[in-house]
C-alpha cells in the first residue's frame, strides 16, 4: 500500500467515525425515551380501571331544603405522589327516568422532583362525585326510575319519592305470585351498589329534613345498652318534639339506637347550634355494672347529653 492510498484510507475513518458514534448516541437516546420507568414522572393523565361504583346519600351543610345529595365513590386510592380526579357525571332525563353517567377515575403523577424534607404528600385520594337530585322536580316530572352508567356497566334502580323521603331501591317480581315486591342488598347489581361503610340501616334512602332537626345523644354511652328512653326524656324535658311525630312516616335511619331525632319546634337551641358547638341539654343517670372482690354491683353514672344538626352520614 502506498503512502497516498494510506492516506486516503485514514481521511475514510475520520468521515465514517463520528457518523457512527452520532448514530450510536442517538439510539441510545431512543432507547432511553421509551423506558417504562420514565412514564411514571409524566403529566398526561390516565384512565384507572373503574367496574365498581358505591353510593350512598349525604346530608351536605350547604344543600338547600328540597335538595339530596348521592355520593357516587370508586373503592380505590393511591398513596403517593398522584392525583385523583373528581369522577365527571351527566345527567339527562328521558321521560320518567334519570340517566346518570359517571367517567372512569383519571389520574395524573407529579413530575415534579422530591426530596426528603419536601416529599410528596402520602395521603389517600378518594374518588368520588356528588349529584343533585332536586325533590320537587323529581315529584313533577313524576321520576321513577334512575339508570347509572359507567365504564364497567350500568344498573338500574326504582326511585320513591314524596316531600319527606328520597329512596332508590330494586323492585323484582315474585316467581311464585308474580307480585312486584322491593328486594334488599344489591340482587342483581353489577356496577353500582350500596355503600357498606356507613352506619345507616339504608344508605340509599334521603330524609328531607327541616332545618330545625337535631340529634340528641350521650357523649360516651354504655357499650350495647339501650339508654334511649332516658335520652328522650330529657330532650322532651328541654322542650324537643320526637321527629317521628313531625315527619310523616319517619323513623331513624341510624343504626345507633342511642342516636335520636327531635324537632326545635320552639327555637330553644337556635342560638347554641349556630355556634357550631353541640349544645348541652342536660344529664341522665344510668346504673353500670363492675366487678368487685365480692362479685358483682351497681354504681350510678351520670352522662352528659348534647344536642347538634345533622351530620353528613346522618
Amino acid at each position: 500500500m502506498t503512502i497516498s492510498h494510506y492516506f486516503r484510507l485514514l481521511m475514510l475513518l475520520a468521515l465514517l467515525l463520528p457518523t457512527s458514534v452520532f448514530a450510536q448516541t442517538e439510539s441510545q437516546k431512543t432507547k432511553k425515551q421509551i423506558e417504562p420507568s420514565d412514564f411514571q414522572n409524566t403529566e398526561a393523565p390516565f384512565l384507572l380501571d373503574a367496574t365498581l361504583y358505591e353510593m350512598n346519600f349525604v346530608h351536605k351543610p350547604d344543600a338547600k331544603l328540597n335538595e339530596a345529595t348521592l355520593r357516587i365513590t370508586q373503592p380505590l386510592s393511591i398513596n403517593g405522589c398522584a392525583k385523583i380526579h373528581p369522577l365527571e357525571t351527566q345527567t339527562k332525563v328521558q321521560g320518567r327516568n334519570i340517566e346518570i353517567t359517571v367517567s372512569a377515575p383519571i389520574v395524573t403523577l407529579d413530575n415534579k422532583g422530591h426530596y426528603t424534607q419536601h416529599g410528596c404528600k402520602q395521603n389517600m385520594n378518594a374518588v368520588t362525585a356528588d349529584v343533585t337530585l332536586n325533590r320537587d322536580q323529581l315529584i313533577t316530572d313524576e321520576i321513577n326510575k334512575v339508570v347509572f352508567k359507567g365504564p364497567g356497566g350500568k344498573d338500574r334502580y326504582d326511585i320513591y319519592v314524596d316531600h319527606n323521603k328520597l329512596s332508590l331501591f330494586t323492585k323484582l317480581k315474585d316467581s311464585l305470585t308474580r307480585k312486584e315486591i322491593k328486594i334488599k342488598g344489591v340482587a342483581d347489581k353489577v356496577s353500582f351498589i350500596p355503600s357498606k361503610i356507613t352506619q345507616r340501616k339504608d344508605p340509599l334512602t334521603y330524609w328531607f329534613y327541616p332545618d330545625n332537626l337535631v340529634l340528641v345523644y350521650a357523649a360516651s354511652p354504655p357499650a350495647g345498652k339501650d339508654i334511649s328512653s332516658k335520652i328522650a326524656m330529657l330532650a322532651r324535658r328541654n322542650g324537643l318534639v320526637e321527629a317521628e311525630k313531625l315527619i310523616p312516616g319517619f323513623s331513624s335511619p341510624l343504626t345507633d339506637q342511642n342516636i335520636l331525632y327531635f324537632i326545635d319546634q320552639a327555637g330553644n337551641l337556635g342560638d347554641k347550634l349556630r355556634s357550631g358547638v353541640p349544645a348541652q341539654l342536660g344529664d341522665i343517670t344510668i346504673n353500670e355494672t363492675f366487678r368487685g372482690s365480692q362479685g358483682p354491683y351497681n354504681k350510678e353514672k351520670k352522662l352528659a347529653i348534647f344536642a347538634r344538626p345533622p351530620g353528613l352520614l346522618d
